[in-house]
């Protein structure tokens, strides 16, 4: 395969977490890489539950309010829903590969909406080889992916 028109990577919740409260300057080139090319970036509705415990525990208002307009604003990324499909792709993952039941949703979740990439600080994490798996810790260009 070569490489597509229209790219798209899955964010998990822990790049969400670099991207807005460590700004992470590698994170937000790739993702204005991704951008540039016409590519689609994706994460879950639970990735706001995730993000969203130690802000509301700190009584953090302005940083629950960031991640909410990430998030649920549409702008610039894809939110996929936690529906029917994809739990039950969620428990066929984790029957096929074991792992963690937040894990295997946002891995459904990539599945479901058809990314190339899966970007992650957590190299635990298992996919199916159609799904290829980005470490943060040795992000390529995205113009040389496949």
């Amino acid at each position: 395969m070569g490489l597509m028109d229209h790219p798209s990577v899955y964010l998990d919740t822990n790049i969400v977490i670099r991207l807005i409260e460590y700004r992470d300057e590698e994170v937000q080139a790739f993702l204005r890489s991704v951008h540039a090319r016409n590519g689609m970036v994706v994460s879950s509705e639970l990735t706001l539950a995730e993000v969203l415990v130690l802000p509301i525990k700190d009584r953090d208002h302005e940083l629950v309010a960031h991640y909410e307009g990430f998030l649920t604003t549409g702008d610039g990324i894809v939110i996929v829903p936690v529906g029917r499909t994809v739990l039950r792709r969620c428990a066929e993952l984790r029957a096929e590969f074991g792992g963690r039941t937040p894990d295997a949703i946002h891995v459904a979740s990539a599945i479901e909406a058809k990314c190339q990439y899966f970007l992650t600080a957590d190299r635990r994490i298992r996919a199916p080889t159609t799904l290829k798996m980005l470490d943060i810790g040795t992000l390529p260009d995205w113009n040389t992916l496949p």
